[in-house]
This record gives structure tokens, sequence and C-alpha cells, in this order.
């Protein structure tokens, strides 16, 4: 007896909400970034890991998490925003697996993005064995720029199969895993500023 095949529309597992951040904090904070000093992006990966690569990805990032030489007004955004981040994956948890709770310790990074013109990102999963991530998170915080769409591709072809909307203070969140292949489309116009973060 042939086996039957069961197929499963991941994009049910990708899910966007609005409203991220209160209406009058998301100025103060895209402010505040605008007076930082972003770095480049290294690549995580088997054969790269932590190597600027910009065949793969061209963007700057700032570290959102308490380190030793972090400011107070950094501190005070990074403990602000996980509250946010935890609250809008109990949101998805209930939404997706109402009947099974994923299994998460809490937030293993975050940083904000900062996509200038050319600016891009291969396609490519977050979870790595290096540095296992079970879900990804992903706030867009301004939509004032052209291109820079986030993309995600099938497992088995890569192939893109959904493009998420340019929607500010909007919060995306998937499973991490090999699965879930996504891409940021080149950046023609603008600055996208973006915040990442992934629970372990």
């Amino acid at each position: 007896m042939e086996q039957e095949k069961i197929q499963i529309d991941i994009t049910k597992f990708i899910k966007v909400y609005e409203n991220f951040l209160p209406l009058n904090v998301l100025p103060s904070f895209l402010k505040w970034l605008n007076n930082q000093n972003f770095s480049p992006a290294a690549v995580v990966g088997h054969d790269n890991e932590g190597v600027l690569d910009t065949g793969t990805r061209r963007t700057e990032q700032l570290s959102l998490g308490i380190h030793e030489d972090s400011n107070k007004t950094s501190i005070h955004w990074s403990n602000f925003l996980s509250s946010f981040f935890l609250k809008a994956f109990t949101k998805y948890e209930n939404d997706v697996t109402p009947f099974h709770k994923v299994n998460v310790n809490g937030i293993v990074d975050m940083a904000a993005l900062k996509y200038e013109k050319a600016g891009f990102y291969k396609f490519h999963t977050d979870h790595h064995f290096s540095i296992p991530r079970t879900m990804t998170c992903i706030v867009l915080l301004n939509n004032d720029y052209e291109g820079g769409e986030l993309e995600f591709a099938s497992p088995l072809t890569n192939e893109p199969i959904l493009k998420i909307p340019k929607l500010a203070n909007s919060i995306i969140i998937w499973p991490s895993n090999f699965m879930y292949p996504h891409r940021v489309n080149p950046v023609t116009d603008g600055k996208r500023f973006s915040i990442v973060a992934w629970l372990f």
C-alpha cells in the first residue's frame, strides 16, 4: 500500500501582528537608533561563522542585549523591548499551538538592524548548532523605504512562497529551523530599520 504524503502549509506558522510598540514610543526609539553607532553584521553558518560576508549579507547591527559596556539607555530599551517580545510570543503560541506549548526559555539575543540602500540578506535559516534558536521574531520599525521586503522560500525548492507586507511597527514570528528559509530583498531607496530577537 502506497504511503500517503502529508503536506503542511508552513506559512500557517508565520504570523504577523500589528502595533508591536505603543505609538508614542516608536518615534523615540527610532530617534535613539538614528544616533547610535551600528557595526557591519556578520553571518552565522557552518563554514563562515562570525565572518563578514558581503556577498551573503550587507547590513549593520546594534546589539540590544545587556553587556558590560551597555549604557543605561541601551539597558532600558533592552528590558523594555524584551517584555513586548515575550507578550507577542505568548499571542503567537496561543494562535498557532493552543494545545501544545512551544518550549522556550527566553530571549537568547536581540539586535537592531539597519539596511541602507543596496543592503540585503540572502536566503538563510536562523538555527545553528553553535547558536541554538527556536523562534525568530522581527519587528519592522518603519516603511519609508523601497525594496527590503522580508520574503520566505519553500524549504524544498528555495522558490519564494510568501512576501511580508511592509507594515511599520509590525512583528513577524516563525520557527527558526530549516523549514523557514527567508531573506531581506535589496533596499533600493531609503533606510530599513528592524529589530530581531531569537527565543531558545
